[in-house]
């Protein structure tokens, strides 16, 4: 994932050749002044639109609460947030552009800030970006990277073309910075996406100050494949902190067969961090077979507190997947995967069912059933969930119940329920409004009680 460096050298060259065609005057030609007349028009239009500047973002006000009730301590807490978020691409012309992401917020719960107030600077960067060439310039959010990280720096990008085929390099620096990407978001067909905290913050935030630099390399060859490597590296404190080497594929050379992967190497540990192969078949338009082998072990930073309490090992999944498409609509989607764990001998295994329909009667329906049984515990979780626009609202509405217990699948389980209601509802084409409600219970917590209010404008 990454690797080491101390300094950050680059040595850009920029060659450009103009050929002008030259064409000889006849007698009978017309006046020079009448020929270049339309020309110098056509070079004033060709300035007029570089130079028109373009911004579009959005600017999006939310508030939020949620109340619950644990059981253990006979106790229940509401706590809120409201929080004024502003986000825009900015076009000064056809090369250059501006990009910005920013919130501020205040919450009465303190977790994952040093207060109340946040104010959160995601990204904003100055782009240049040409046929052949990109330049970064600013603070870069890039969850593309081995190690998903911010970063204020520069982020250096080539393409060469190559015949038919293409290369792009890629290079970055900076400095590692640490901002909570905590988002309300709603995926379509999921649930409970809700979140008041986010867990890659924790990870983010061991960062905090480190200097971060990489490489990667890729070759698109036409009607072969992708081929992709890449390298990074991390200090913290001038020492060492993470270093990660990777290499990842996709074939193209069949329609009916497509083969990808990918591996990376902790240089850290000298361990594998996690690696993918697998075979996506299409034996006919209705249906897909995907075959894949998957390892992963969870990294920790050196020095990290995650150290103290927990022994880093791998687990390992083998799975075989159908997705059947009976028609344009509806698609079922069957799931088998075997699961192999380095601190365990017992086998755990995973099945899950999906099946979803776009139009019944002009709603949209989902069902869907996991069960993940083995030694790191069991969860069974079944859930439905519909979705219909009416007018300018798009409605959506579901709930679910789940099983769990960290013992044996023969022995009690506890049960959860969950479910949701919400809707956007468009007032103009730039002006939609959000709200959603979320209930929950569980062993711990009786109920838990979520809502969220958005009003997003559009420019």
């Amino acid at each position: 994932m990454t690797e080491i460096m101390r300094l950050f050298r680059i040595a850009a060259v920029a060659l450009a050749v103009a050929v002008i065609p030259f064409t000889a005057r006849g007698a009978d030609e017309a006046p020079k002044d009448a020929k270049e007349a339309p020309a110098a028009e056509e070079k004033k239009e060709d300035a007029k639109e570089e130079s028109k500047a373009s911004i579009e973002g959005s600017l999006e006000t939310t508030g939020n609460f949620y109340t619950s009730h644990n059981e253990y301590y006979n106790r229940t807490r509401t706590e809120y947030r409201v929080y004024e978020n502003i986000a825009f691409d900015a076009a000064f012309n056809e090369n250059w552009s501006f990009h910005f992401n920013s919130r501020a917020a205040y919450q009465t719960q303190k977790g994952g800030s040093q207060g109340n107030w946040l104010f959160n600077f995601f990204y904003g960067y100055l782009d240049f970006e040409s046929e052949k060439f990109n330049a970064q310039l600013g603070r870069i959010m890039d969850f593309e990277n081995l190690v998903y990280l911010y970063f204020d720096g520069l982020n250096l990008e080539a393409r060469i073309p190559a015949g038919e085929h293409k290369v792009t390099l890629n290079l970055y620096g900076g400095f590692v910075v640490k901002d909570d990407y905590v988002e309300e978001y709603r995926n379509p067909w999921s649930l409970r996406t809700f979140n008041s905290t986010d867990y890659r913050n924790l990870f983010i935030s061991q960062r905090k100050g480190d200097y971060v630099a990489g490489f990667k390399a890729e070759v698109m060859a036409k009607d072969i494949g992708i081929f992709g490597a890449e390298y990074q590296i991390l200090f913290n404190g001038g020492r060492l902190a993470e270093h990660y080497a990777s290499i990842n594929f996709e074939t193209m050379f069949s329609k009916k067969v497509r083969l990808y992967g990918y591996g990376t190497l902790d240089l850290v540990e000298l361990l594998p961090a996690n690696t993918l192969a697998a075979i996506q078949v299409y034996p006919s338009e209705k249906l897909t077979i995907v075959v894949e082998h998957e390892y992963y072990r969870p990294v920790f930073i050196k020095d990290s507190y995650f150290r103290t309490y927990f022994e880093p090992y791998g687990n390992q999944q083998a799975s075989l997947r159908f997705v059947v498409m009976p028609s344009k609509l509806l698609s079922i989607d069957l799931k088998y995967g075997a699961i192999l764990y380095d601190a365990a001998k017992e086998v755990g295994n995973e099945v899950s069912v999906a099946l979803e329909h776009r139009d019944i009667r002009k709603f949209g329906l989902r069902l869907s059933a996991e069960a993940i049984l083995g030694p790191e515990g069991n969860l069974i979780t079944a859930q439905a969930m519909i979705k219909r626009r009416v007018y300018v609202f798009d409605l959506m509405a579901g709930g679910g119940v789940q099983f769990y217990n960290d013992t044996s699948i023969t022995r009690g389980m506890s049960p959860g329920y969950f479910a949701t209601i919400g809707s956007d509802i468009t007032i103009i084409k730039s002006l939609v409004l959000s709200a959603t409600g979320e209930f929950s219970s569980n062993e711990d917590y009786p109920y838990l009680f979520r809502g969220n209010l958005s009003l997003k404008y559009l420019f």
